[in-house]
């Protein structure tokens, strides 16, 4: 294995501890630094759909919903079943009002629950239950 093959696989290793950090300098308020610190990692690692989804967090977080939507969809592409980014989409589209499409998204997210964090999994559930029940949506 040469010197670039062994960085890749090291990145590849600690690519979700390098996501995380990224993604808490965004919420801190670093976001333009967490931004470049994930475009960085997907150069390496381009089929990573934790990398699409945490630059789509970020830019959602930034009102950027094109970029949002762009990242978080390549993300579904490259792995059709990632509960977080299935729970990303949904906030997303309940931002634009598309409220059966959201709920399509909550089903995929809650389907695997050991994929979403607890916060996370809370959040698609209650939203979930809530969309659920015509007479509390609007």
């Amino acid at each position: 294995m040469n010197t670039e093959q062994t960085a890749a696989a090291r990145i590849a290793r600690e690519l979700p501890r390098l996501l995380e950090l990224a993604v808490r300098h965004a919420a801190a308020g670093a976001t333009e630094e967490g931004r470049k610190m994930v475009w960085a990692l997907l150069r390496v690692a381009p089929e990573a759909a934790e990398g699409w989804h945490a630059l789509a967090a970020i830019l959602h977080r930034q009102a950027n919903g094109t970029g949002a939507a762009i990242a978080v969809t390549r993300a579904l592409q490259i792995d059709p079943a990632f509960s977080m980014a299935h729970a990303l989409k949904a906030d997303m589209l309940l931002c634009t009002g598309d409220v059966a499409t959201a709920t399509r998204h909550l089903d995929r997210a809650i389907a695997r629950p050991e994929r979403l964090s607890p916060d996370m999994h809370r959040w698609a559930a209650s939203m979930h239950r809530r969309l659920s029940r015509p007479d509390t949506v609007n």
